[in-house]
């Protein structure tokens, strides 16, 4: 396939929202032009003009959490999927799901969402076009051959209703021995999965279409449990040794680093063998001219015709700063191009250090642990605060079921989210615009929204109350322990004052 603009500069929107978002460093809310990584930029490109060839292939991404892994694989789905549909070439974006830890499985669920009316078209063309249907399967050899009658079956009838069963028999959707019975079929087994979605692809891809597949976040099945991510790496190596027998297609798996995270060598050598050429590292952004590259993309998105040269300078400063992490260079750049103060990230730690409280604070956490205490968080969490609150004389409107509390005075409402999982963030606009409903009679100037920072919550899904909107990334964790801290200790109250200020960005 020939394709040569892929790593161009997209469309850029004008919303205010999507600005908040990159000042902050919400690297996924700008998959628009990627700076840097020449290595993944070859090694994905190189791969997807392979994806209309004779083999499925895969790349194994690995990044430390705000490289940009996610505004890679974001761009890809910006770039086919919205901008050049005409390459027939379709992102499936999604993240890794610890309770289906079967690659096999989720790839099918995939399929069965989206494409079985493509995959039946590709059935009654291959049918009028006399197409030797048996190679889709492999012609039925070694594994395959217990899917000959299923895949006979499937090519017997042109009906789209029948055929529509007739598929879910095999992704798994109708797996009753009656729904079998009715096709004079032997039941499939779980195993054979494996060839179904072999015949899948094959159908799709004669069809004209190409997928790639992109599952992020997989080092939630590992922080889950290591036998259940062994059980994911297993079904991904079954998988890759059928890419052979798949007509093109692309798998990216993209994982996060970190002390949870075992090495793949390490955790699954069998895998590793097979991935080690395609294991791509993002780096963070160090070299001097991909510094000024990124510098002079963010001016022209806020339009700020500042001076690059000076700019760099600035930044050059910052590495004493250890930015480690792109999304917080951004988050500086942006601070500079923006004529914002730009100071060193205060970290917990040294909050608490600089008010000699780290201590206390380290003991206070590990009790809480002991007694089991960040259990149910949601529950626990609004004691605390309400105790907090009071010392201020701000608990008056405080909602403990519905998470949040009206400042009466300001006419704030502060909301707090525990939930990490970024499936949930619809259920949270929607309780959010329930709240906001509620409380119409107020003329509420500011909604304060304290969100995970794992769950990188962002402006542009507030289009509509952006302008009144402050999203504050934070730990759960901490800010419970901070105030229980403060709860257990009146001599530390003033010297805490300080410190939970400074987190809440001086909200609370």
């Amino acid at each position: 396939m020939e394709i040569n603009n892929i790593w161009s500069k997209l469309t850029i929107p004008v919303r205010e929202s999507f600005k908040r978002d990159i000042q902050e460093g919400k690297v996924p809310e700008l998959p628009y032009y990627i700076v840097n990584q020449d290595n993944l930029k070859k090694g994905i490109k190189d791969k997807i003009l392979q994806i209309d060839g004779d083999r499925m292939t895969t790349s194994y991404i690995t990044a430390a959490y705000g490289n940009g892994k996610t505004n890679v694989l974001r761009y890809l789905e910006l770039f086919f999927n919205k901008t050049y549909p005409e390459y027939n070439i379709d992102i499936i974006y999604s993240r890794a799901d610890p309770d289906r830890i079967d690659l096999v499985v989720f790839l099918l669920k995939k399929i069965e969402d989206t494409y079985l009316d493509i995959i039946i078209e590709a059935i009654i063309k291959s049918k009028k076009n006399n197409y030797n249907y048996p190679v889709f399967a492999y012609d039925f050899q070694e594994s395959f051959a217990e899917i000959k009658e299923y895949t006979e079956k499937l090519f017997s009838t042109e009906n789209t209703d029948e055929l529509k069963e007739l598929l879910y028999l095999g992704t798994g959707r109708l797996a009753n021995k009656r729904y079998f019975d009715r096709f004079n079929l032997s039941h499939l087994k779980d195993y054979n999965r494996r060839e179904i979605l072999v015949l899948l692809l094959n159908l799709i891809s004669y069809y004209g279409k190409y997928l790639v597949f992109g599952i992020d976040e997989v080092e939630k099945i590992s922080e889950r449990s290591k036998i259940r991510f062994n059980h994911f790496l297993t079904s991904y190596r079954e998988l890759i040794d059928l890419f052979g027998k798949i007509n093109g297609h692309y798998l990216i798996i993209a994982i996060t680093e970190g002390e949870k995270v075992q090495r793949l060598e390490e955790t699954n050598y069998a895998v590793y063998t097979r991935v080690r050429e395609d294991i791509i590292s993002i780096q963070p952004i160090s070299k001097i001219k991909d510094k000024k590259e990124l510098i002079e993309y963010l001016n022209e998105i806020f339009k700020t015709e500042n001076d690059i040269e000076e700019v760099l300078k600035r930044v050059d400063k910052l590495d004493s700063l250890k930015i480690s992490e792109n999304r917080l260079l951004i988050q500086e750049i942006s601070k500079i191009l923006l004529s914002e103060s730009s100071e060193e990230f205060q970290s917990l730690q040294k909050l608490l250090s600089d008010n000699s409280l780290y201590e206390e604070y380290e003991y206070t956490y590990d009790n809480l642990i002991k007694d089991d205490a960040f259990k149910n968080i949601h529950r626990k969490f609004f004691d605390p605060l309400e105790y907090y609150l009071d010392s201020h004389n701000r608990a008056e409107f405080l909602k403990k079921q519905e998470r949040y509390f009206l400042d009466s005075i300001s006419n704030e409402i502060q909301y707090f989210i525990f939930n990490e999982d970024k499936d949930n963030i619809e259920n949270e606009f929607i309780n959010i615009n329930e709240l906001l409903n509620k409380e119409k009679n107020e003329d509420i100037k500011k909604i304060i929204i304290y969100s995970p920072s794992n769950l990188e919550l962002n402006y542009s899904g507030f289009s509509e109350i952006e302008k009144q909107l402050l999203i504050i990334d934070y730990e759960p964790k901490e800010l419970f322990t901070l105030l229980e801290l403060y709860r257990q200790n009146i001599d530390l109250q003033e010297s805490l004052d300080n410190v939970i200020s400074s987190y809440t960005k001086n909200q609370l």
